[in-house]
């Protein structure tokens, strides 16, 4: 964890106490393992951390501790990609996914609080159940 949990007993990585190297080669191994059995190319799109799935229960999980770049190193993958997406890279990524499934999905763009000089949103998708 990069936070101390509510019930306290875990141990908390930051720059004084890195991930020990038996811990991050396991890490690296465990992550080999798992690609080489569901057959997907390692990238920085299926390395993620706990926060990239459930940011509100999970939101210091890794934690800026963890070593992704090593282990995405490690498994021959590319380097991160920013966040960041144009709107229309957004909306195609939207469209692709859900067009296996013969569904059309509803996108709703909602403007944040605008950061620097780019105005900034948060997509919510609901897509038709079938």
């Amino acid at each position: 964890f990069s936070a101390v949990p509510t019930y306290g007993y875990d141990y908390v990585y930051n720059e004084a106490r890195p991930w020990p190297e038996p811990m991050v080669e396991a890490g690296i191994d465990v992550h080999r393992w798992i690609f080489e059995q569901i057959e997907v190319e390692p990238s920085s799109d299926t390395v993620i951390g706990h926060s990239e799935i459930a940011p509100r229960s999970r939101a210091n999980d890794p934690g800026p501790c963890w070593p992704r770049e090593r282990i995405l190193e490690a498994l021959g993958a590319t380097a991160p990609r920013s966040p960041e997406l144009s709107l229309a890279e957004a909306l195609t990524l939207v469209v692709e996914a859900y067009r296996p499934q013969g569904a059309t999905p509803r996108t709703r763009l909602l403007p944040r609080p605008v950061e620097g000089e780019q105005h900034v949103y948060r997509m919510e998708v609901d897509a038709p159940r079938s």
